[in-house]
């Protein structure tokens, strides 16, 4: 339970990271912003995929 994160606490994180991103960071390079966005997006999904797999790999 202590791991847990109510869905509305994530969404507004992501919301202000990809606004951080478009207009102070990358304000002129929209393209770079959505390059790099992505890339953090993959290396979050890939972590929890490792983890995830290692808590399964664990438990047998």
């Amino acid at each position: 339970m202590g791991r847990e994160v109510s869905e509305s606490c994530v969404d507004s994180l992501l919301t202000e990271m990809v606004s951080s991103y478009c207009d102070r960071f990358y304000a002129n390079k929209p393209d770079l912003a959505a390059r790099r966005i992505e890339a953090i997006g993959f290396q979050v999904g890939l972590q929890l995929s490792e983890r995830c797999l290692a808590k399964k790999v664990q438990g047998k």
